[in-house]
C-alpha cells in the first residue's frame, strides 16, 4: 500500500489541498471545524506530513519549547516535577495533533539556552517580574504564552491564568467555617501571578472584617527551610494567628514541620493550606489545598501559541480558569465532617 499523500487526505476530509497544508500547519485561517475535520481524515488514513521539507518551505522547526522559571531547589524533586510532566505531557498530546513537538529546558536552565536552541514558540510556567526567560524569548522575537499572567507586564499577554483572588477568598472562607479566624499569609518574596492575586485578595478579606493583615515571606529558593523559618516567625509574632495559606507547597511542608517542634496542632491549633500538587497530597497531615486542571492549562496554553504563530498580528490575550478546594485534613471543615 503506498503512503497517503495531502491529496488523499484533502479528498477524505472534502477540501482543498490548500485548506489541509493551512489546517496541519496553523497557517491561514481555518475554521475550527474544518480543522478537526482534516486532523480526524488525516488520522484515519494514517498520513504523516515529512516534517524535515515542510520546515525547508516554512522556514519553522515546528519545535515548541516547555520552560518552567521557578528555581530548580524547588522545581525539581517527585512533587514540582509530577507538576511539571502533567504539563508536559498534556501540551505534548495537544501540539502533536497539529504536527508541532515539544522540548523540555531542564529547571535549572540559564536563560541563555534559548539562544542555543531552534523553536518557533515557547511555553513558561510561573513567570517572576521582570522574568529573564521572557527577556530572552523578547530579544529573539520568539512568541511565548505563560501559564500564569507576567507580573508588572504592561498590558494584556497571551497567557493562561488561574483566578487567585476568587480561590484565596474562598479557601478564607472555607477556614472560617471553623469559627473565629484570624489568617495569616506565608508567601515567597519573589513576585509571581498566583502570589500577588493571594495577598491582593487576603488583604480585602482582613479588612473587610476588620482584621490586621499578617503576612511573612521568605526567598524561594530557601524552599522547606524557607517555609520552616517563616512559620517559626510567625507564631514568635504573631500567636493569635490560627490559620495560614501558603501558596508554595515546599513551603507549607516546612511550615508543618516547624508547627510539630513548636507543639501546635494541625489543625486543631492552626489550619493550613498550599497550592495543590504531590506533596500537598502525601504531606502528613494531608494539606487541604487550592487545586487547578494543570492538563487544561496546558491545552489552552499550546492552543494560544498556535494562535499566535498563524497570526503574529494577532491581538493578544488571555484565559482565566477557575480553580477548585480540595479540603483535606489540615482544616478544620475535613476535621469535623471526617
Amino acid at each position: 500500500m503506498s503512503r497517503p499523500t495531502i491529496a488523499d487526505v484533502a479528498a477524505e476530509a472534502g477540501v482543498s489541498k490548500t485548506t489541509v497544508s493551512h489546517a496541519l500547519t496553523g497557517q491561514g485561517r481555518v475554521k475550527e471545524e474544518t480543522t478537526r475535520r482534516v486532523l480526524d481524515a488525516a488520522e484515519r488514513l494514517g498520513y504523516r506530513p515529512n516534517m524535515m521539507a515542510r520546515g525547508l518551505r516554512t522556514a519553522r522547526t515546528r519545535l515548541l519549547a516547555i520552560a518552567n522559571s521557578v528555581p530548580a531547589v524547588v522545581a525539581d524533586g517527585a512533587g514540582a516535577l509530577s507538576y511539571y510532566m502533567t504539563v508536559a505531557g498534556s501540551a505534548a498530546r495537544t501540539a502533536l495533533r497539529s504536527g508541532y513537538a515539544t522540548i523540555l529546558i531542564p529547571p535549572d536552565a540559564a536563560p541563555g539556552i534559548f539562544s542555543d536552541i531552534a523553536i518557533d514558540g515557547a511555553i513558561i510556567l510561573d513567570p517572576q517580574t521582570a522574568d529573564p526567560f521572557l527577556a530572552a524569548l523578547r530579544k529573539r522575537h520568539v512568541p511565548f504564552v505563560t501559564i500564569g499572567r507576567e507580573p508588572g507586564a504592561l498590558g494584556a499577554g497571551w497567557c493562561v491564568d488561574s483566578d487567585m483572588i476568587d480561590a484565596t477568598t474562598r479557601l478564607l472562607d472555607h477556614f472560617a467555617l471553623g469559627g473565629s479566624c484570624r489568617p495569616a499569609l506565608i508567601l515567597t518574596e519573589e513576585q509571581r501571578s498566583y502570589s500577588t492575586d493571594a495577598r491582593l485578595a487576603y488583604e480585602r478579606w482582613v479588612a473587610q472584617r476588620g482584621l490586621p493583615p499578617v503576612v511573612v515571606t521568605a526567598h524561594e529558593k530557601r524552599a522547606e527551610k524557607g517555609g520552616h523559618a517563616a512559620m517559626s516567625r510567625l507564631l514568635a509574632a504573631h500567636p493569635q494567628v490560627n490559620a495560614v495559606f501558603v501558596p508554595l507547597d515546599p513551603f507549607a511542608t516546612g511550615a508543618l514541620h516547624a508547627l510539630a517542634e513548636a507543639g501546635r496542632r494541625v489543625p486543631q491549633d492552626m489550619q493550613v493550606a498550599t497550592l495543590d500538587g504531590v506533596r500537598a497530597q502525601f504531606s502528613v497531615p494531608a494539606l487541604t489545598a487550592v487545586s487547578d486542571d494543570m492538563e487544561a492549562f496546558a491545552r489552552c496554553a499550546v492552543e494560544l501559541l498556535l494562535e499566535q504563530l498563524a497570526d503574529p498580528a494577532a491581538t493578544p490575550r488571555g484565559v482565566t480558569m477557575q480553580s477548585r478546594i480540595v479540603v483535606r485534613d489540615t482544616t478544620l471543615a475535613a476535621a469535623a465532617t471526617g
